[in-house]
């Protein structure tokens, strides 16, 4: 269980406890066919990304996360590659 500290991080939208949680965020998409799980770890995965975009660039960051962001992205869905971005970037190729 998160403890109080990581989730008001999470409030707060600290780019490591988001970075955090979208690790976490992979987990439902290793449930197979689960009607109930599917399409779940994608779509957080891709509310996480958007928080971490919004977080990154006031954090000092930088792109150093793109490879744990894509990471995620691709082993949450099926489009995993096509959304190739930077994180901290303005550029959204693919969405």
């Amino acid at each position: 269980m998160a403890g109080q500290d990581f989730m008001i991080e999470l409030g707060e939208d600290e780019p490591m406890a988001l970075l955090i949680l979208l690790h976490c965020a992979v987990l439902p998409e290793t449930l197979g066919e689960l009607w109930w799980a599917r399409g779940a770890g994608e779509r957080l995965v891709e509310d996480l990304v958007a928080a971490l975009e919004r977080a990154v660039p006031s954090s000092g960051c930088g792109s150093s996360w793109t490879e744990a962001v894509e990471w995620a992205r691709q082993e949450a869905g099926p489009r995993g590659g096509e959304h190739v971005i930077e994180v901290g970037s303005t550029d959204m190729a693919g969405s």
